[in-house]
């Protein structure tokens, strides 16, 4: 389980008239509450620009969670903790909105959130302009995890606990495409090179798998067409390529060093496609 905690409030009397005290006797009573009270596995801290680190006396909690907690020994907290802290400590770093760029981040552990539309709670001012597709988010997922990131989507209920149809749309059709391309994300790593772009303009996104030999994702932005050439990846004597979630044999395929590895797609029907958005192929 994992917990949200915005170490300031806004609007509380006591943070704008001293927050110095709000520290000491709001904040930090309730996230040792909290904390042995729930037994968390994540701790997600937030809302610490205002401040570095040792206004916030955050060094002495995570000191004291890290090794006097109930949870010492499984704990993990991401990155913000004061404004000093950002993308600098913390067991996984976090960007908002695709800032910042988690090349960054240099290989450390990292996520980015979002909310479905601008806002992370639910906003009645927000149309269905502002919330973004189902194409868009898987789109947004294969990005983040092709870069060994995590994705953590914003779900704000109604005050009466429903999810509103359109995040539910999303919900379903976000399941929908993992349930077909699910191995080409859980457990997944980044390759060796993050993307490529092919001579016909189809954006390709590549996740690797390595636990029971050498397996390549490419996952394809754009429907390719009949032939699929990609120059990054070279493949073996004993390859083989299937298109992930169609019940057929292996794809038809032919390698060149100067004409890339040409794989001859399938004409499939809207009602064929086993997945929409993305089309995963797996080397």
């Amino acid at each position: 389980m994992g917990l949200y905690y915005s170490l300031y409030e806004w609007y509380n009397p006591l943070y704008l008239s001293d927050p110095a005290l709000y520290v000491q006797e709001i904040m930090l009573p309730q996230l040792r509450d909290i904390v042995n009270t729930y037994q968390p596995s994540v701790l997600w801290g937030d809302g610490c620009l205002d401040y570095p680190s040792y206004f916030w006396d955050t060094p002495n909690f995570l000191s004291w969670l890290f090794n006097q907690s109930p949870v010492c020994d499984k704990i993990v907290i991401n990155d913000r903790w004061g404004n000093d802290t950002l993308w600098t400590h913390g067991g996984f770093f976090v960007a908002e909105l695709g800032w910042p760029n988690p090349d960054t981040f240099r290989g450390h552990k990292w996520e980015e959130c979002k909310g479905m539309a601008w806002s992370f709670g639910l906003n009645r001012m927000e149309n269905s302009s502002h919330y973004w597709t189902p194409s868009m988010l898987v789109n947004r997922l294969v990005w983040i995890v092709s870069k060994g990131g995590n994705f953590l989507l914003d779900v704000g209920p109604t005050a009466d606990g429903r999810i509103i149809p359109t995040m539910q749309t999303n919900l379903l059709a976000m399941g929908a495409w993992l349930k077909v391309n699910g191995e080409a994300i859980y457990d997944t790593y980044p390759w060796k090179v993050n993307n490529e772009t092919t001579n016909t303009g189809v954006e390709v996104f590549y996740t690797y798998y390595n636990e029971t030999g050498s397996t390549l994702y490419a996952h394809c932005t754009k429907w390719p067409g009949p032939v699929l050439t990609l120059s990054l990846p070279v493949p073996s004597s004993d390859s083989e390529i299937t298109y992930l979630g169609l019940d057929a044999p292996p794809l038809k395929f032919t390698y060149a060093k100067d004409q890339g590895l040409q794989i001859q797609i399938p004409y499939l029907t809207v009602d064929e496609l086993p997945a929409l958005y993305v089309y995963v192929l797996k080397i």
